[in-house]
Order: C-alpha cells, then sequence, then structure tokens
C-alpha cells in the first residue's frame, strides 16, 4: 500500500545541502558585502516614472538585523519570527512614545505620531523585499549527490506520495519520485509561498509602543504571512489522492504552528486506527523532547492511529 512521505528542510540538511537560516545570512553577506546593519530607516527614492525603490545594501542591512535576533537553525524558526518581529532597535526613536494627558502637548504629539508613521512605513517597505531576496537565494542553492540507502530502500518512488515543504527538488533529482507536492512552491516558480501563522492581535501593543506606527506595522505583518488557505487549495487534488494511503513517514518537518493547518488537513482525510505515523528518530540536542512534540501536535489535529520512528543514517 502507498505511503506518505511528508519533507521539511531536515530533509535537505541531512543531505548536506545548505539550506538552514544562516546559509541565507552567507548568501546576503556575499551579495551585498556593503550591507550594514546599523539600525537605520531605509528611505525609498524617486524613479522617473514616479515609483519609490528602496537601495539594496540598506534593505539588507535592515533585514538582517532585525532577523539575527531570532537566528535559527529551521526555516520554521526564521518563519515564526517575521510574526514576532522586534522594531525597537529602528522605532524607538523618541525618548517617550507614549504622552500622557499632564504632558501633552498637540504639536510634539504630532511631531512623534507622523514620525513614527513615517518611520514605519519606510522600514516596513525595506522589510517585505525579504520574500524577493528568498527567492533568489533558492535559485542558487545545489543538490549534492549523496543519497540516503536508508531512506531509498524505504520509498517506492512510482507509487508513494511525497507532501514537499522544501523549495529544493532534491526528491525528484536524487530519488526519482513522482508524486510530490511542492506545497509552497519550488525552485524556479515565479512565486513561493513563504511567511509566518502569527495571529496575534498587536494593535495595542504597537499603539502603546510607538503610537502613529501601528496600521503600517499591521498592514506590514499581514502581507507576509504565508497563505497556507491558498496554498492548500492549489494543492487540493494531491490530498484527494492521499486517502487510502497505509502509513505516514515524516523526514526533517518540524510541526511548527504555521504548517500545522496541513497538518489538521491529513488528518481529517485519513482516519482509520490501524495507519501508523512515523518520525525519523534524530534528535536535536537543543531540543530533546522534539519527537514528543510532534505526537501532540499530531494528536490534538485528530490523528488516531500509533506512532512509530525510523532510522535513516
Amino acid at each position: 500500500m502507498a505511503k506518505l512521505f511528508i519533507i521539511g528542510n531536515g530533509f535537505d540538511i541531512a543531505h548536506g545541502m545548505k539550506t538552514k537560516y544562516e546559509h541565507f545570512r552567507e548568501f546576503l553577506r556575499r551579495k551585498y558585502p556593503k550591507a550594514v546593519s546599523d539600525g537605520s530607516i531605509p528611505e525609498p527614492y524617486m524613479l522617473p516614472d514616479g515609483d519609490e525603490k528602496y537601495d539594496d545594501d540598506t534593505v539588507v542591512g535592515a533585514i538582517t538585523r532585525i532577523l539575527d535576533y531570532t537566528e535559527g537553525d529551521k526555516w520554521s524558526d526564521i518563519e515564526t519570527s517575521i510574526g514576532n518581529l522586534d522594531y525597537s532597535d529602528f522605532l524607538d526613536t523618541y525618548e517617550d512614545n507614549c504622552m500622557t494627558a499632564d504632558d501633552f502637548d498637540e504639536k510634539e504629539f504630532r511631531r512623534q505620531y507622523y514620525g513614527n508613521e513615517d518611520n514605519a512605513r519606510n522600514l516596513c517597505g525595506a522589510l517585505q523585499h525579504i520574500s524577493d531576496y528568498f527567492v533568489q537565494w533558492i535559485s542558487g542553492v545545489r543538490i549534492k549527490h549523496n543519497k540516503k540507502a536508508d531512506f531509498e530502500k524505504l520509498i517506492n518512488s512510482k507509487e508513494d506520495y511525497f507532501l514537499n515543504f522544501n523549495y529544493t527538488l532534491t526528491l525528484e533529482k536524487l530519488y526519482g519520485a513522482q508524486n510530490v507536492c511542492h506545497i509552497h512552491g519550488k525552485k524556479g516558480d515565479y512565486y513561493l509561498y513563504f511567511g509566518h501563522g502569527n495571529n496575534e492581535d498587536k494593535m495595542d501593543k504597537y499603539q502603546r509602543n510607538w503610537f502613529g506606527a501601528e496600521n503600517e506595522l499591521i498592514d506590514f505583518e499581514r502581507c507576509l504571512k504565508k497563505d497556507v488557505f491558498s496554498a492548500y487549495s492549489a494543492n487540493k487534488d494531491f490530498f484527494k489522492k492521499i486517502t487510502n494511503i497505509g502509513s505516514i513517514y515524516s523526514f526533517g518537518f518540524a510541526y511548527s504552528f504555521v504548517d500545522e493547518f496541513y497538518v489538521e488537513r491529513i488528518c481529517e482525510i485519513i482516519k482509520k486506527k490501524d495507519i501508523v505515523w512515523h518520525l525519523n528518530d534524530y534528535k536535536d540536542p537543543e531540543k530533546p523532547n522534539e519527537i514528543e512534540r510532534f505526537k501532540e501536535v499530531i494528536k490534538r489535529n485528530g490523528f488516531v492511529g500509533s506512532f512509530s520512528t525510523f532510522h535513516v543514517g
């Protein structure tokens, strides 16, 4: 019976590929060596046709500075960080951004309000280009030809199904996998799904810290939210095909909140009690209880089968 494989970034990393955040950071540093992460807010310049454009060096400097605060080894960590960015380095430009009734001065209030609004607009206009640099980086990631014999024995490249969260073509190039769903797009696509899944209402927080900036910040974070509903809708045919699979294997998938939506969809489709969900037994020394967390995520999304582990050397 066919199997479903859920593939995450850890799969490419296990194959020696440079797909960690640190490699994205190195790519930016190498391509834009003049970029400076000094906390300054990029300002756009006007093109002859009236459009605004940002200088790459200042944009990359801002992106790397704000992401470095939450640097992680897994792309899920970076996507999570995008929904929890700390703008303090860029927007704390006034000694007091929160005026009281006692010291209220309309002129000063307007100065601070519109100053915060302008700063946030410029900052967000620059940071939203992170997806553009991400696509540039992915287009240059090379596949290393070191197949995993243990994994190759597990799969039937023609019959099994592969839900791939990576943008690379490792499965196809190394293992000849055919039924592959690149749920968030793949290398060479015009558009890649990339972003966070934070649904927190931050209006009060932003008004309290940087009044005047709140609308710009919220609009920006809304634009960088991963559109999982559209990604799922575009790949519904794949999910219809996995109804009769006999087992599930996940390799390198982090079960992060932003991608939990897909776990729930799988559990809705597959409700057989005799199905086994196999988790790769790799143990991150910094996260020794990850497998148990994975099980909890899967169970709370409706899985009624049992669990096992498998090893890939």
